[in-house]
């Protein structure tokens, strides 16, 4: 499917749930459910120089990348994202004495099955975390934020942790992908409880306030003031809170934000 294709099936779903939801509610939400478990799937090609290697999870192998030598730093991408966003990134820590290790969290890049949430994903990340070398610097883009926030495995990091354009509450972003239509809170309260139960996580406590408020280590916010997916008003009463420097960048938005130079300003 080609991505003008994607994105009108997209602009059409809310009209068809909206119908749904009137004559056929159990099939309306079974599609509302498939939408919000179901990230885009991208798959771009890596350099040769690239080591790839899986790591065996509950949720299948995660495909993981690794370039260069020295200090450890992970990448950790977003919903939607894949590890090949971090290649540009990865370059410059390898000339600057860093081994960096992305990854593709499942359901995205090249890792296993099609659908997963959140709380899956932070699942998956705490038994890929547990077969790696610790890392002086962990990075991570949008939900990914918050998947590592949430881990277990972040419980006893002490590290730098650099979000960039963080999503800060996982369950409000999803909840507004449709808070225009009337069908939205009946179905976004059930998928909630199918989360708690299917989980067993409560998945309105997933706010990355909370894990950070305990952590030990370092945290710097590098956030783009043209974010329109995660809007810097979001992220600007954490930064406050928790007494993190935040570092903002001109127009370049939510995905181009990790092009930004000012990473390499505050690692160790």
């Amino acid at each position: 499917m080609s991505k003008q294709e994607s994105n009108q099936r997209s602009k059409f779903l809310p009209v068809v749930l909206s119908a749904l939801a009137k004559v056929l509610p159990g099939v309306g939400y079974s599609l509302y459910k498939k939408r919000l478990l179901t990230p885009k799937k991208v798959r771009e090609k890596w350099s040769s120089q690239v080591r790839c290697f899986h790591v065996e999870t509950p949720y299948g192998k995660v495909r993981a990348y690794r370039y260069g030598e020295g200090k450890m730093v992970w990448l950790v991408h977003g919903w939607s994202g894949h590890g090949r966003q971090f290649w540009p990134l990865m370059q410059k820590l390898a000339e600057q004495g860093y081994c960096a290790i992305a990854f593709d969290l499942p359901a995205h890049g090249y890792s296993n099955r099609l659908q997963i949430t959140i709380p899956q994903l932070v699942r998956a990340f705490d038994s890929a975390a547990s077969s790696l070398f610790e890392p002086e610097v962990v990075i991570a883009h949008g939900i990914g934020a918050s998947v590592v926030a949430n881990s277990r495995w972040f419980k006893r990091f002490d590290g730098k942790f650099v979000m960039a354009a963080p999503i800060v509450d996982p369950c409000k972003h999803q909840r507004s992908l449709f808070k225009d239509y009337t069908f939205n809170h009946e179905y976004f309260e059930r998928f909630a409880h199918d989360i708690l139960r299917r989980d067993r996580v409560l998945f309105s406590s997933m706010n990355i306030s909370e894990p950070l408020g305990s952590f030990p280590g370092v945290t710097h916010i590098i956030h783009d003031k043209q974010d329109v997916m995660a809007p810097l008003a979001a992220v600007l009463p954490l930064a406050e809170k928790h007494n993190v420097e935040l570092i903002t960048t001109n127009t370049l938005g939510h995905q181009r934000i990790l092009e930004s130079r000012k990473f390499m300003k505050i690692l160790p």
